[in-house]
């Protein structure tokens, strides 16, 4: 996929698309996913696009069935509205960049691998939307901007094995879980 400088390109066109496979992108456009449903086929997709690219504004990721994973290996930009992950896992070996507006969580799992980094650069945090809400973290998981609290709330399980750290504000954890030898 291509986008180029002032170009938007709405990857579910006010429809309902399963993605599969390996989602790849360029150029100084954007990817804007800020309403509506993106569904993750039961085989799982990987998206790698480039800084800035892919950005989710609000509206919905969901599996077709329970768990389905989109793996994010590039840069994945969170701002605008709330968004929800529903019945989802995401996947991050790249870089999550939460700028604005909370994720909400509704039977969604967050995996953040050794290699990944979610960066928080606002106050917004993760919320629950009922069901079993999990975030592993097993890479860099920061706050670097936002003088204000960041809240993974209640309904949200956060369990670390990597590296939590704090540059800017607070960061609140309504469930936590430390391994042994993580930072």
């Amino acid at each position: 996929i291509t986008a180029a400088l002032g170009a938007t390109l709405n990857p579910n066109g006010g429809g309902n698309y399963i993605y599969t496979g390996l989602h790849t992108g360029s150029g100084d456009g954007s990817i804007q996913l800020s309403a509506g449903m993106l569904t993750i086929g039961t085989g799982g997709t990987t998206f790698d696009f480039s800084p800035g690219l892919f950005q989710w504004n609000g509206g919905t990721i969901t599996g077709a069935t329970l768990g389905a994973t989109l793996t994010n290996a590039g840069t994945l930009t969170l701002s605008g509205s709330t968004k929800i992950l529903s019945n989802g896992t995401i996947t991050n070996s790249g870089a999550i960049l939460h700028t604005s507006g909370s994720l909400q969580f509704a039977n969604g799992t967050l995996n953040n691998l050794a290699s990944g980094v979610y960066d928080f650069r606002s106050s917004y945090g993760f919320t629950s939307g009922g069901g079993t809400n999990t975030v592993n973290n097993a890479g860099t998981f920061r706050k670097s901007l936002g003088t204000g609290t960041t809240t993974i709330g209640s309904g949200v399980t956060f369990n670390n094995s990597g590296i939590v750290e704090v540059q800017s504000g607070t960061l609140n954890f309504s469930s936590y879980t430390q391994t042994e030898g993580a930072t």
